[in-house]
């Protein structure tokens, strides 16, 4: 029988406490304790967070219209947990206990998230090497898939919708599925895109197989702001790359000028501007004692034109639809593309109650020529009735 602290009610063990007890261990089991292998210094873990609007899986504020377009949770993960917490953003200063309203535990260690624009779609990335999608709206997963069995999840981003091919077998006026893709980075380099549509069940397209050489290794991946198809690429080598993502083809390199090398290559420092137009990259001078600009210092921002490239041109020229995320149809969206749809196809309604009229008097004309046919062969049948015979009997001689 051990010893007995107490039951956890209205009760709390200090830190002295614990030490003490410690401590106590310690002494007992000294000559044990030089066997074990020596404690890692423990760091303290970091949080990631996500705004959220309310939905189906997190209701508190759904009806409220001052709440439209404004994030009514907070989705907290801590490095190196398994548990997803939510917190409502929508509590009053009655509410003095801080607890999450909804807690998503896992299999493994969640290593990465990513939230959609909208916050309807949200990524979970972990330690074995599976993605799970989860629709937010409806309180659903879309997808659960294994991208690699020894190396984990880590970053996840979603792809802007529109180079996303649609399914269109929705239902009439309005639709109800929308596909995105999820671009999804390994820790052994393999990079993938996933197709989290509603009911999706392709593979994933490998844009950058596994990599086993440490210099090869990605160290930025950014998507363009205006050409949502592109990625930036930067690797732990220095090299810079843009790559079509819809394709798996690396379109140019950026090149930084033959004095300077990329700064922190394992860690690149670069930004977008201009709606991605503009792209700045933080670079070094190899030999600090030349100066390529007078008094520009050993460190220097370079600026390049990705309008200006010629291998983008077509890219820039395409225009594209706006799709969203995900559709929300609400019942008085409904209604309201119900009576819209009703409205526009009064005259198409007219047109096919006319040619329904005319069917009819067809049918009529049909059904008449066949009653008068089958009177006509009546009448006929009555002029050959049997006629009557007189028999002679014949009498024996």
């Amino acid at each position: 029988m051990g010893e007995v602290i107490g039951t956890g009610v209205n009760h709390s063990l200090t830190s002295q406490h614990l030490e003490h007890r410690k401590a106590v261990f310690e002494h007992l089991h000294e000559q044990y304790l030089k066997y074990l292998p020596k404690e890692q210094d423990s760091t303290f873990p970091q949080p990631t967070f996500h705004f959220l609007s309310a939905g189906r899986m997190l209701p508190n504020g759904l009806e409220q219209p001052s709440q439209e377009g404004r994030p009514s949770y907070v989705g907290v993960r801590w490095s190196g947990g398994t548990q997803l917490m939510y917190y409502s953003l929508l509590k009053t200063a009655k509410d003095f206990e801080h607890k999450p309203e909804v807690v998503c535990p896992y299999s493994d260690v969640i290593t990465a998230t990513g939230l959609s624009p909208c916050t309807s779609l949200l990524a979970v990335g972990l330690t074995n090497g599976i993605v799970i999608v989860w629709d937010m709206h409806i309180g659903m997963q879309r997808r659960v898939i294994s991208l690699s069995d020894d190396a984990a999840i880590s970053k996840l981003m979603f792809l802007n919708p529109t180079i996303c091919p649609q399914d269109h077998d929705n239902y009439p006026p309005y639709g109800t599925k929308t596909s995105s893709y999820v671009l999804a980075w390994c820790s052994d380099g393999m990079v993938s895109l996933i197709n989290c549509g509603m009911g999706n069940t392709t593979q994933p397209v490998i844009i950058s197989p596994k990599i086993t050489d440490e210099n090869e290794l990605l160290t930025l991946i950014e998507p363009l702001t205006g050409i949502p198809e592109l990625i930036l690429t930067a690797r732990r080598n220095g090299t810079i790359f843009l790559v079509d993502v819809t394709k798996s083809h690396t379109l140019c390199q950026v090149v930084l000028p033959s004095t300077h090398e990329l700064t922190t290559p394992w860690e690149p420092i670069s930004a977008m501007g201009a709606d991605g137009q503009m792209l700045f990259l933080k670079a070094t001078q190899k030999n600090p004692n030349e100066d390529y600009i007078p008094d520009s210092g050993p460190s220097s921002i370079f600026v390049f034109q990705l309008r200006s490239f010629p291998s983008l041109d077509r890219y820039w020229r395409k225009e594209r639809e706006e799709i969203p995320y995900i559709t929300h149809s609400t019942m008085d969206k409904r209604i309201d593309a119900l009576l819209k749809e009703r409205i526009a196809q009064q005259a198409l309604r007219q047109a096919r109650m006319q040619k329904r009229w005319s069917n009819l008097k067809q049918e009529l004309d049909t059904i008449q020529q066949i009653r008068d046919a089958n009177r006509k062969r009546a009448g006929m049948r009555s002029e050959f009735e049997e006629s009557t015979i007189t028999r002679t009997t014949l009498l024996a001689k």
